[in-house]
């Protein structure tokens, strides 16, 4: 007995259970089968959609680039426990950039040269790149002023950094006031030495970094010097010195405060700085001072924890500053303070570089540094840490 074919209102047939279309030349296909290919067709070509968006996204071509601050690391020749070379030797995996205090411009515009070869040689080896710190050997801009002086300061550069194959260098000029002479003065003419020195690197393919002293809540006497705007058109990096808010004149208190660190990271951002050019400036070590008056000495971190261990002090954590202090007295003395930067405000000091994006921090100094310090920086800078 046939099966039962009847028509429908679609132009498709039913036989039973079973429906029908009705193809042009006259035969029949089942209907869920038609669906069926239909379905398969539409997810081919939504699979295509997808692989091509995935190929011509920018995004998927080029993953976001993992966020790694640099590591800068001040470096003194000094005999005993806390000059650099220990740590050089220990630590430079942990560093980017090498830069030794080992030339000085003198006030007639002559440049020194202490190099290091042992420690020059170990910055080479780890393909650290190589930026010389270098300061104003005295307390003068004569060099500044002078014509003859400034191209003879910058002449003595190129010699240091061709004879050494340097990658370029650190400028580190502090000019304090001193009887009454402040040197802001000089700011003009501290520019147009930066732009000189500027173009006679860049002739050379050199890197021009500087180091300044913060200007957010510091007397313009010590750091009206420094035009910000003007520097940050000329400098590749430029490290804020962020610390010494106290300091040996002062009466006793946090040497780089976590409010005011921040707030010069504003500062020099409103000012011209980007992101990307400023290094924060991290200490290791801390003022001992006579309680409640000026006249402190600074002190590696490395001693102040050790001689709090030997003196049974009790070390505590400001909230507000965001820095450990203790108080002792040694026998035969008077009360004294101690205010000092660890690990503890190096780990508070690099949530500040993430969050701002910074270049990275430049720590002064190596060799001053606690044992655990570069643990912790090692755990700060890992990627995702700060999330």
């Amino acid at each position: 007995m046939g099966s039962r074919i009847e028509a429908t209102s679609e132009g498709h047939t039913s036989t039973g259970c079973h429906r029908f279309a009705i193809t042009r030349d006259g035969g029949m296909v089942l209907v869920d089968d038609v669906r069926r290919r239909r379905a398969i067709w539409l997810l081919i070509a939504l699979a295509a959609v997808v692989v091509l968006g995935i190929a011509v996204s920018p995004a998927a071509r080029k993953p976001a680039p993992v966020f790694r601050p640099q590591v800068v690391g001040y470096y003194v020749d000094e005999a005993g426990p806390t000059g650099s070379l220990g740590s050089l030797r220990e630590h430079v995996q942990e560093l980017d950039v090498f830069s030794p205090l080992w030339h000085s411009i003198y006030p007639d515009g002559s440049v020194d040269s202490k190099v290091n070869p042992e420690a020059l040689e170990i910055a080479r080896r780890a393909r650290l790149q190589i930026l010389p710190l270098i300061n104003a050997g005295e307390n003068d801009d004569t060099f500044l002023r002078d014509p003859a002086a400034r191209d003879r300061a910058i002449a003595g550069i190129m010699e240091a950094v061709r004879r050494y194959n340097y990658d370029g260098v650190f400028l580190d000029v502090q000019l304090l006031p001193e009887n009454g002479k402040t040197f802001a003065g000089s700011r003009d003419l501290l520019t147009d030495f930066v732009r000189r020195l500027r173009d006679r690197l860049k002739a050379e393919r050199k890197t021009l970094a500087m180091a300044v002293i913060p200007q957010f809540e510091t007397s313009p006497d010590v750091s009206a010097i420094y035009d910000y705007g003007a520097l940050a058109r000329l400098v590749d990096r430029v490290a804020l010195m962020t610390y010494d808010r106290h300091q040996t004149s002062s009466p006793p208190g946090p040497v780089a405060p976590f409010g005011w660190v921040e707030g010069n990271i504003k500062d020099a951002l409103k000012k011209g700085f980007r992101p990307g050019q400023i290094l924060l400036g991290i200490a290791t070590y801390g003022y001992d001072w006579p309680a409640g008056q000026a006249g402190g000495f600074s002190r590696p971190t490395r001693e102040i924890l050790e001689r709090a261990g030997r003196l049974g002090a009790e070390v505590k954590w400001d909230e507000r500053f965001q820095e450990p202090y203790y108080v002792y007295t040694a026998p035969g003395d008077r009360p004294r303070e101690v205010w000092f930067e660890n690990k503890h405000t190096l780990k508070q000091k690099i949530s500040l570089v993430r969050k701002y994006r910074l270049a990275g921090v430049a720590i002064w100094r190596l060799g001053f540094e606690e044992d655990d310090f570069w643990r912790t920086l090692r755990a700060s800078l890992r990627p995702g840490a700060g999330r």
